[in-house]
Parts: C-alpha cells; sequence; structure tokens
C-alpha cells in the first residue's frame, strides 16, 4: 500500500484513497460498505474531472476488483493521448500515478497506460518548446508536470539521463513563480508533498511500483 508523503498527496489529490486506506487498515464490513457507496458517488469525477477519479478508481481495481477494469483505464490514457488539455500536469500526473498502481498481471492494459504517459510527456514537453519554455504555465502546473517526468522516471517509462533535465526546468519555472498569492491552502499543501516525494524517489534507483506502489 502507498505510504509516508506519498500517501498523504494522493489523499490529497484523489478522492475515495483515504476510503481505501481506511478499509485496508479496518477490513470490516462497514468500511467495505462505505467503498462500494463511495464509487458510486465520485462516478460523475469520471466524466467531469477524470484526473480526480482514474488514480483512486485504479487502485480500487487492482485490490479489490480482480483489476477487472483496467481495460477502462487503458481507454482513458489513450483517449488523453489523443486529445489536447489545457493542464496537461493534472492528466499526466494521473496518468502516471494511475500506472504506477496497476498490477503487471494484466501487462497489455498497463503497458497502454505506459505509452500514454510516455506520449503524453513527449507532447507536453514538444508544446513547451514550441511555447519558448514554461514560464507560460501556471505555477501549480509546472509542480505537477515535474512530478510526472520525475516519477515517469523512476517507473522507467523514461530514460532519466534524457528527461530529467526537463523535469528540473519545470520545477525552477514553478519556483521562480513563487509566491504565488492565486494558490489554494490544498495546492500549497501538495506543492510541499510534491517537492517531499520527489526527494525520497532517486529516478537513477527505479522501482516506483516496488517500493512505494500501490
Amino acid at each position: 500500500m502507498i505510504s509516508g508523503h506519498e500517501k498523504n498527496l494522493f489523499v490529497l489529490r484523489y478522492p475515495g484513497v483515504a476510503q481505501i486506506i481506511a478499509y485496508e487498515e479496518k477490513k470490516d464490513k462497514a468500511e467495505e460498505i462505505k467503498l462500494l457507496d463511495l464509487i458510486k458517488e465520485l462516478e460523475p469525477l469520471k466524466e467531469q474531472q477524470e484526473y480526480k477519479f482514474l488514480p483512486f478508481y485504479t487502485i480500487y481495481q487492482t485490490k479489490f476488483n480482480n483489476k477487472e477494469q483496467y481495460s477502462a483505464i487503458a481507454a482513458w490514457g489513450m483517449h488523453y493521448e489523443r486529445e489536447e488539455h489545457p493542464y496537461l500536469g493534472n492528466y499526466l500526473m494521473a496518468l502516471v500515478d494511475c500506472y504506477g498502481c496497476m498490477s503487471e498481471e494484466i501487462y497489455e492494459h498497463k503497458r497502454a497506460v505506459r505509452e500514454a504517459v510516455r506520449t503524453g510527456i513527449q507532447r507536453m514537453l514538444h508544446r513547451h518548446k514550441a511555447k519558448d519554455g514554461w514560464q507560460k504555465d501556471d505555477c501549480i502546473q509546472n509542480y505537477r508536470a515535474a512530478y510526472a517526468i520525475w516519477k515517469a522516471c523512476y517507473l522507467h517509462i523514461l530514460l532519466p539521463d534524457h528527461y530529467l533535465k526537463a523535469a528540473k526546468k519545470a520545477l525552477a519555472a514553478a519556483e521562480s513563480m513563487q509566491p504565488c498569492a492565486s494558490l489554494t491552502e490544498d495546492e500549497k499543501q501538495e506543492i510541499n508533498l510534491i517537492l517531499a516525494v520527489m526527494e525520497e524517489c532517486d529516478p537513477y534507483a527505479g522501482g516506483w511500483e516496488v517500493q512505494h506502489g500501490c
């Protein structure tokens, strides 16, 4: 199960993860019923804000539903890959978090998400190159983009020698915008957790899903 700063980041960003953790700790019927009810409550997020729903749904599928809906998670990743989103950092962060919580047992679907992460990051970097750098995005999106690239290197999706420089540029651009008065308290907490997780994880060591995964 996820732990430490990563657990706190998941709880903050993804509705439902706290309930999964509660069920894991108690293992009683009441918590199981709450979890099933919560999936129904969160269903609208699948259409409105997929990046908030899918990481929670991935953990649920991996732990409690025999990975039956991995194909839907992979389909979302491939759909995302073909679409343009105004906030790429959000979607890439969610996508790489989904990948880190998927089991190798259904490899074809995990591979599809892996390729969506790789393609999405490459497209994002191409976009920023065309727009002459990271400064044109907002502060929080640059932190999320840096996290996505960093974690993709840690999960062996991307080669650190080729991509860590981009993560550091995104981070430097985000830090150059501080302090950002428009940030909410949750966003400030998210930034602190992103930095803490990145500090803990050496992209050259790899193995996020083994050491920290769901």
